[in-house]
């Protein structure tokens, strides 16, 4: 996972030297997204994250986190044409049928109702 996410150098550098670092480095190379000053910084930030997430429709959000996940492995014409196969599916399901109706009519979609 971490050299994934921060490259093979960086990674062998924190590996092999043990060195200790704050959040701010964390933040600073990569393994991180953000870092906060308080817990409450961090609540408001969870709160806004988690509305952000709902607002999303939720097949749609998996069938992207799989292409995400499938291109760190490749990226070929297999891969394209899946997923524009998986985009065209989702356009016409249900989920995707009020999306696109609750853009047009500016509301919120069915399943960003606040809970």
């Amino acid at each position: 996972y971490v050299v994934q996410r921060i490259g093979l150098t960086k990674a062998r550098q924190l590996a092999l030297l043990g060195s200790r670092f704050d959040g701010e480095h964390a933040k600073l190379i990569g393994i991180v997204h953000e870092t906060f000053d308080s817990e409450m910084d961090l609540e408001k930030k969870l709160t806004r994250t988690i509305q952000q997430v709902k607002r999303c429709a939720p097949t749609a959000n998996a069938v992207t986190k799989q292409l995400l996940l499938d291109t760190a492995i490749s990226i070929d014409s297999s891969l394209l044409d899946s997923a524009a196969m998986l985009f065209s599916t989702a356009v016409k399901s249900d989920e995707g049928t009020e999306g696109t109706m609750a853009f047009v009519q500016k509301r919120k979609p069915k399943w960003a109702v606040e809970s």
